[in-house]
């Protein structure tokens, strides 16, 4: 009886709250104590942001990027690098210290009593309405976290730190894995990250919002005719002319066919990316070094070679499918409805150069999100969706918030693990107020019959041998209302064995036969690991097709740790121990 009625008051009360309350890490009280929820298996979410999408810092507060509305174009000098790609031109490195939320580096979308447009805010504000916090949350134990990097350098430097951030995190929140949220280039880095299968074993979802998977021609246009990516603080050609050794900016170069002759053919990918022509900002540069009397060293094709042939290195290592692991799962929200620029028409101009001017008309369909074509967003291997939205504003858009919401309810299993809670809170409910009807009516939780007499019935009789006087019955009393008392509050860890989705955990603190909380994870002060082998275990119990003495002594429940039955044994022989000692000597 008393196994009995230990495992049915641990099991019972399992999950009775809602599970829009999931926690990765949180602390929740009862009467007496405060307990951390540990959940593996609530993954946090951590947000890799797109090309530009990153503050860039000499420190100090001295923002280089986005920059200053009064500061012109010089301002952005010390965005160049050297051929290398790395080092900076002017001496002067540059920290990624944040993710962009506004288009001016200020918090609150004012600089000197001037608005800047939101980039990421609408994001943030999404997440924290989510509930997620970007610092710990111990109320609602849900956390994300954010990457910025530096985006004008190779997206393969970023792997191993992206690699210790996924680390620290997964110990952090003391979760199994992480989901990612990419947007735009930011999906090459998950890319890059998941190409490792011991790294994608830490990543339970990757979610691509906007990712140019091939791809933008738009960025061979900021190669040739120049693109401030919307920052109206700088120009065109200034962004041509710090942005010429980005390997990043290169990185996202169409590896598809773009460039079409009048007669509709198509330019190869050879002769696009080769020097058989100058480039407009070349040309630009050239007329105005020749016209000011400077010496000008004309470079045709793109200003780097180099970083061309790393891109589609890049791209071709990707290839066409993204590749499958059992335990990860990919999605790809597409913007669309935008005018886009689908490919260019080439002309090739004689303007007295040994090579002839490249000229380029944009072909704009709403086929994209206004900077990746739909050719540019194609991936194989990926879950699909699409919301009407322009590419920068994707992982702001409310579209995407409710996608957002669905597939990390899904990653999760809340469904799943809602179904099992509803099952037990039936459970839960009955059995509760059936125990506590009981111990009102009895003034004793410790009963049995002839077939089965617990461990407290027959250790009481031994105590009490002969015929009980009116010392031995108080001693009796007292000893069953300590016995009672330890079963008042439990504790306890539900592990459920689940093939399907590894193994799941759920927790449950019981006071006084009401459940103080319960959800999924551990409470890491538990008393008691109760261990169900399976699901179907579980199910046969809630929906009582086998008695839970019957599942413990066939071995499917396992009962471990330092909990209430060693704690209760203990317990019972220290008193016994002290009433036989007075029993002795009087």
């Amino acid at each position: 009886m008393l196994k009995k009625y230990l495992v049915v008051y641990i099991i019972c009360g399992l999950m009775l709250s809602p599970l829009s309350a999931l926690a990765i890490t949180k602390q929740v009280k009862d009467s007496r104590s405060t307990f951390t929820i540990e959940d593996r298996h609530t993954y946090p979410v951590v947000f890799l942001p797109g090309m530009a999408g990153s503050v860039l810092s000499l420190g100090g507060g001295n923002d280089v990027w986005p920059g200053s509305l009064s500061g012109g174009d010089s301002s952005f000098d010390d965005l160049s690098l050297k051929i290398d790609g790395r080092t900076a031109e002017h001496g002067r490195r540059l920290l990624a210290v944040d993710v962009m939320k506004y288009g001016v580096g200020d918090a609150s979308g004012f600089q000197g009593g001037w608005f800047a447009f939101p980039v990421y805010q609408g994001f943030y504000d999404y997440m924290m309405n989510e509930g997620y916090s970007l610092s710990e949350n111990l109320k609602t134990g849900k956390q994300f976290f954010d990457f910025p990097y530096d985006f004008r350098t190779d997206n393969h430097d970023w792997t191993k730190l992206l690699d210790k951030k996924i680390d620290e995190v997964r110990d952090k929140t003391k979760s199994d894995k992480v989901i990612l949220f990419a947007h735009s280039m930011g999906g090459y880095q998950a890319r890059l990250y998941i190409a490792d299968p011991s790294r994608a074993k830490k990543v339970a979802a990757v979610v691509f919002m906007g990712t140019p998977h091939h791809g933008s021609p738009m960025a061979f246009w900021s190669y040739t005719n120049g693109y401030n990516f919307g920052n109206k603080k700088i120009s065109d050609t200034k962004m041509w002319e710090v942005a010429a050794n980005w390997p990043g900016g290169y990185q996202l170069l169409p590896d598809y066919k773009f460039l079409q002759n009048a007669d509709g053919s198509f330019w190869s990918i050879d002769r696009t990316y080769g020097d058989g022509y100058i480039t407009q900002q070349e040309y630009d540069h050239y007329l105005k070094a020749k016209k000011d009397g400077r010496p000008y060293n004309i470079t045709y094709g793109l200003p780097n070679k180099q970083f061309v042939k790393d891109s589609l290195a890049l791209h071709a290592g990707f290839g066409l499918k993204l590749p499958q692991y059992p335990e990860l799962s990919y999605y790809m929200i597409e913007g669309t409805k935008q005018d886009t620029v689908q490919y260019f028409e080439a002309d090739l101009e004689n303007v007295g150069l040994p090579k002839p001017l490249l000229k380029l008309t944009k072909i704009i369909t709403p086929r994209g999100d206004g900077t990746v074509a739909s050719g540019g967003s194609r991936v194989e291997g990926a879950t699909k969706f699409s919301v009407p939205s322009e590419h920068g504003a994707i992982a702001s858009n409310a579209g995407t918030h409710k996608l957002l919401t669905m597939i990390v309810r899904g990653v999760n299993h809340e469904i799943e693990r809602e179904g099992i809670a509803q099952d037990i809170s039936k459970f839960a409910t009955t059995h509760l107020q059936t125990l506590a009807l009981t111990d009102k009516k009895t003034q004793s939780v410790i009963t049995a019959d002839d077939k089965d007499k617990n461990l407290i019935q027959a250790l009481i009789q031994i105590l009490f041998v002969g015929t009980p006087d009116e010392k031995k019955i108080a001693l009796r009393d007292e000893l069953r209302a300590k016995s009672k008392q330890l079963f008042k509050t439990t504790h306890a860890n539900i592990i459920i064995r689940d093939s399907k989705n590894g193994d799941d955990s759920y927790y449950i603190i019981i006071e006084n036969y009401g459940v103080v909380s319960t959800g999924p994870g551990v409470v890491n002060s538990a008393l008691l690991t109760v261990t169900i082998d399976s699901k179907e275990t579980f199910d046969d119990i809630v929906n009582n097709v086998i008695d839970p003495v019957t599942v413990l002594q066939q071995g499917k429940i396992t009962l471990s740790g330092s909990g209430p039955i060693q704690t209760f044994t203990f317990k019972l022989f220290e008193w016994i121990s002290k009433y036989v000692s007075k029993f002795l000597k009087g």
